[in-house]
């Protein structure tokens, strides 16, 4: 199924995510159904990215139990934390290291009546709530390789998409990072993109003890090919040294999507929360 340039493969008999889009002047509300339950959004603010089909991957992922500690890592549009409150996790989380976007995904929070059941915190990754412990940690950071030489329409875009030369550099900082604050039985939920060095992500999980299962996978049009000549020679080097890996269909560009479900092997029984 092709929704919005993802061709979607359901995993554990999930449903496919299906919604439409409630247009009028200001503010445009979007309603996506997450796991059977509606969850509306306003698409309207320059500030966030809205809701990509990846971030609809990993929220058809999220699991939950009433006792559930979740922690959702750079939080964009909400929509992470968002389905974590709706699927009545018993504590949500949300950072992000800007607060005009962080205001924003609490207004979308209001708009599905749980802002009072998210705390929302300004910081960078997991470092404003390093002394705390999560049963899930879900994320969908910035992962697109990026030459120093690539330059962008606005300053704003770039920090949304650039992760370094090989796309890694956030994902494998939080890889690092978040075993400790994972509770025992804790998982770290994250998209692990073909179109950046996705190798060295999987490498990284086994190097920092993590024991990684793929829970759904899709296909997303990869848009950023018209970047300016610098960004897309960087891009073509790295699909020559075979560091990513873009497929074509009927002209446009593809890269595939990996849903990842991790958890520590060998861990410290003795973690609670705090």
């Amino acid at each position: 199924m092709i929704i919005e340039g993802i061709e979607k493969h359901s995993a554990q008999g999930q449903e496919d995510t299906d919604y439409h889009v409630e247009r009028n002047n200001k503010p445009i509300i979007e309603e996506f159904f997450i796991q059977g339950i509606p969850v509306k959004f306003d698409t309207s603010d320059e500030h966030v990215f809205n809701p990509y089909p990846i971030s609809l991957l990993i929220a058809n992922a999220i699991q939950v139990g009433p006792d559930d500690h979740i922690l959702d890592v750079g939080t964009g549009s909400g929509i992470f934390a968002i389905t974590a409150a709706k699927l009545h996790a018993k504590k949500v989380v949300a950072t992000y290291i800007e607060h005009r976007a962080l205001e924003a995904a609490r207004k979308n929070a209001e708009l599905n009546g749980v802002a009072d059941r998210i705390e929302w915190i300004c910081g960078n990754l997991i470092e404003p709530v390093k002394h705390q412990v999560f049963d899930l940690i879900v994320s969908n950071l910035p992962c697109m390789p990026c030459s120093q030489a690539a330059q962008f329409s606005n300053s704003g875009f770039a920090r949304a998409v650039d992760a370094g030369e090989c796309g890694t550099k956030h994902t494998t900082e939080l890889i690092r990072n978040a075993k400790s604050v994972l509770s025992p039985r804790g998982e770290l939920l994250i998209p692990v993109a073909k179109w950046c060095d996705w190798k060295s992500l999987f490498g990284e999980l086994q190097s920092c003890g993590y024991d990684t299962n793929i829970v759904s996978s899709g296909l997303v049009q990869y848009h950023l090919q018209h970047q300016g000549k610098a960004f897309h020679a960087h891009i073509s080097r790295l699909v020559d040294a075979r560091v990513v890996d873009l497929v074509k269909r009927q002209g446009k560009l593809y890269a595939e999507i990996l849903v990842c479900r991790s958890h520590l092997l060998n861990r410290n029984k003795d973690t609670n929360h705090v």
